[in-house]
């Protein structure tokens, strides 16, 4: 029974403004904070499953912080864990 979930932001410019708030950086230099650490995920996710990170079938959903706030991705989560 495992609920397999990619939660993601599908605009740049949201994920450099959480970034430089949170940690406390320039916009560049969460610019790169973000390249790597989606490098890192990518990578981390090839070696354990020996597939594709951006592909959407490795997932049973999939949720868009960029257009959903931390409270509906949680409802949802909880929701979809719950069925």
């Amino acid at each position: 029974n495992v609920l397999r979930v990619f939660i993601y932001s599908s605009q740049m410019d949201k994920r450099i403004r959480r970034t430089v708030e949170t940690e406390h950086v320039s916009e560049a230099e969460a610019k790169r904070l973000i390249d790597k650490k989606d490098k890192q995920r990518r990578n981390y996710f090839k070696f354990w499953t020996r597939k594709d990170w951006s592909d959407r079938g490795n997932y049973d959903l999939e949720l868009n912080t960029s257009t959903l706030t931390t409270e509906e991705c949680a409802r949802i989560l909880f929701a979809a864990m719950e069925k």
